[in-house]
């Protein structure tokens, strides 16, 4: 995994951490978003991950 991009406090102080994946299974590369909110202790209190979409701004 190569992280690519890190983008804090967007929508609701969303952090959302872009990486590429690469490995023997189909499909390979992908690109993933890491999206996570920090909880009042800065520990992760949610986290997503979905396939990158360029077009979402995020």
């Amino acid at each position: 995994m190569t992280p690519l991009s890190a983008h804090a406090g967007g929508v609701a102080g969303r952090t959302i951490v872009t990486c590429r994946l690469e490995g023997t299974f189909p499909g390979s590369p992908v690109e993933l978003d890491y999206r996570f909110d920090l909880d009042g202790a800065e520990r992760i209190a949610r986290l997503e991950i979905v396939a990158h979409d360029p077009y979402a701004g995020g």
